[in-house]
This record gives C-alpha cells, structure tokens and sequence, in this order.
C-alpha cells in the first residue's frame, strides 16, 4: 500500500517475456521547498566577522563558509601535512596561490562574456601561475566555442544573491537552447562532493531570490594543467538527476541548521570559552 502522502508516477516500463512491468517511483517536483529549520535560522542572532554579505543590516554567512566550516575532509589535512613536511612551507602558501588563479579566471571569463577581452594574467607575478591561468582559461574558450554554436542568451553573470540565512555569488545563469541552466566554474583539481552541495544552495537561492527554476545545472572543470574543460550536467527533467540535486539541497539545508547552531553555542553560551 502506497503512503497517502506521497504522488508516484511511472519511471520505466520493461518488457519481460511479453509482460509489461512498471516500475513505479516517487513523483519529483522541480521546484524548492520551503523549510521550517531555515525558518528557525533566521531568527537566529549570531556574531559573524568574515562575511561581505548582510541583509537588513544583518550579516549573513557565505555558502562557501557554511560548507568548509561544516564538512570535513581529511585528505585535506593530509596534504596540508605533507606540504609542511617535505616541502617546508604552509599550507596557506599553496592554497592562497590556489585562490588567486581562480579568481583570476573567474574575472577573465567574466571580461570575456562582457566584451571579448582577453586577459594576459599580468596580475599574477609568479610565471606558472600564470601558465596555469591561462590554461583554464583556454579550457574555458573551447568550451564556450561550444556553447556559441547554441541558441544562448545570459540571465545572470556573477550575480551575488542574499537570503535570510545565507550568501553567495554565482558564476553564470543562461538559457542554452531555450532551457535555464545554472553554470559552476572550478579550478579545482577534482569535482568533490561539495561543489554539488553549492549548486544546490545557489539553486535554492535562485528561486528565493528571483524567482528562477533551474532547468539544469553544469559543474564546469577547467583543468589548470592540461587546458581541458570536465563537464557535468544535470539535467533536471531526468529523474535521477533531480532526486540527486534534491537529496543535495537537504543535505544544504541540514548544514546551514546546524551551522547556525554551532555559533550560536560558541558566541552565545556562557558554558563555552
């Protein structure tokens, strides 16, 4: 027997020896739901420091923050010791240097979309930071090549967006043959879990904010190596994809809970300090 409250619909119909077998699933819905935890996080007062965003007067926690701070990843801690180890150096040097390529691409893509500028990366002083730049910035170039032989047109770009409970900037929002997809760029090494979680948060903060519903989302890898673009797409209307990003956006929403609990009990609990 089926839950009352629960829509099921057709997902594959298999032909078995001449019998036609259902298979039957929960019916998605895309769209955001509301939630009361958020709900009791903003009505939260907590003390933040590090944070460009504020609403109302009210300082409100990056995405970014929410989830670094909430999510550990050991191999990290790994590498960070390894670093100290045998090459002598802070892990910082090599994650600021990280930080710095970047937002360097992020700005030179950005040049690019608004007037064909292309950067020569003369702000970065070290000469294989540069040469890292510019190769995922030319990843960037042939996949954009891609994207120009479309019937595209942008909706958002660089676009920073302010909820009650959090903040955070997206890359890119265009229409790409005449579905909306919301575009993550990285730089990074490896597309871990967490960049799926941050599509998820900018997905909610789309529709809270503008009122937007993502057709798909696209976590864009620029290889700093070897110039190559890495291209993940969720299709929204594929039933895998939107239970995956659903499943994502809850794991968000628990996070920014529990987050704000955590400084709540650190800044605001005379038990702690």
């Amino acid at each position: 027997m089926l839950a009352d409250k629960t829509l099921w619909g057709v997902s594959q119909v298999i032909n078995l020896n001449g019998r036609l077998l259902l298979m039957i699933k929960p019916f998605l819905m895309n769209i955001v739901q509301d939630d009361d935890i958020l709900d009791k996080c903003k009505k939260m007062n907590i003390e933040l420091e590090n944070t460009p965003y504020a609403l109302k007067g009210k300082k409100i926690p990056r995405v970014t923050s929410i989830l670094s701070d909430m999510i550990s990843e050991e191999y990290l801690m790994a590498w960070a010791n390894s670093v100290g180890l045998y090459q002598r150096k802070s892990y910082t040097y090599y994650r600021n240097k990280s930080t710095a390529i970047g937002s360097a691409v992020h700005e030179a893509i950005q040049q690019y979309i608004q007037d064909r500028m292309i950067s020569d990366f003369t702000g970065l002083k070290d000469k294989n930071d540069r040469s890292q730049a510019e190769n995922s910035f030319k990843a960037f170039l042939d996949w954009w090549s891609v994207i120009e032989k479309t019937n595209y047109q942008i909706i958002l770009e660089e676009e920073p967006m302010v909820t009650p409970y959090c903040g955070g900037t997206l890359d890119l929002f265009m229409s790409i043959n005449g579905k909306k997809y919301l575009i993550d760029f990285k730089t990074s090494n490896q597309l871990g879990f967490k960049y799926y979680l941050q599509l998820a948060a900018y997905r909610r903060m789309l529709f809270e904010v503008y009122g937007y519903v993502c057709d798909g989302c696209i976590l864009l890898r620029l290889d700093k190596k070897t110039g190559k673009y890495q291209e993940v797409i969720l299709d929204l209307c594929n039933y895998n994809d939107l239970e995956f990003m659903n499943d994502c956006d809850r794991a968000f929403v628990s996070l920014v809970y529990a987050y704000y609990n955590r400084v709540n009990i650190e800044t605001n609990n005379s038990y702690v300090g």
